[in-house]
């Protein structure tokens, strides 16, 4: 089974992605822009680079360029490598890798992004706010507010959402973990 390692480095002010396995020899990607945010499938054969230019689709082991999405850095790819979702000063695009097809438009401001294991969902966060939508009609099905959250993920069967947020108190802070069913 694939294992993936990914490392970014810059030689003589190249930028250049390494992506190899752990028992095996690696890639070498040529990234035209300073990477901001990276997705990886379930089974390792596609890779997001996501950088001010847009975001990079390639298949792997070999590192082809399959698309280039407009938008922003911060994406998420589905973990079957179907599905991307860019973040956009509006909310999220999500679309069809294969074809390069915008399926939908998801509204609500968000910096972060992440699909639900079966890519039925998709949530998406800002320091204080969670959006969960389902993928395929792009509605919201889940609105969080808070006044600092760090992290968001989705349980593998879809159903649960569990959220990190912050509580500042004087000179005390505090993770606060909460966990949330989905429609």
């Amino acid at each position: 089974r694939f294992r993936p390692c990914c490392a970014c480095s810059r030689r003589g002010g190249d930028r250049v992605l390494h992506v190899g396995g752990m028992a095996g020899p690696g890639t070498s990607l040529q990234v035209d822009a300073e990477i901001e945010h990276l997705s990886l499938s379930a089974s390792g054969q596609r890779l997001t680079i996501g950088t001010i230019k847009g975001v990079e689709v390639r298949d792997l082991p070999a590192g082809n360029v399959l698309r280039t999405l407009q938008g922003r850095a911060s994406h998420a790819l589905s973990g079957d490598g179907r599905l991307v979702a860019v973040a956009t000063d509006r909310g999220a695009e999500i679309f069809d890798v294969e074809s390069g097809q915008r399926l939908r438009e998801v509204a609500g401001r968000v910096t972060l992004l992440r699909f639900s294991p079966d890519a039925k969902r998709l949530v998406g966060w800002t320091n204080q706010q969670v959006i969960a939508w389902d993928t395929t009609t792009g509605a919201q099905q889940l609105v969080l507010k808070s006044d600092e959250f760090v992290d968001a993920a989705v349980s593998p069967d879809g159903t649960g959402l569990v959220t990190v947020s912050l509580d500042r108190r004087g000179d005390a802070t505090s993770s606060i973990l909460a966990v949330w069913k989905l429609p």
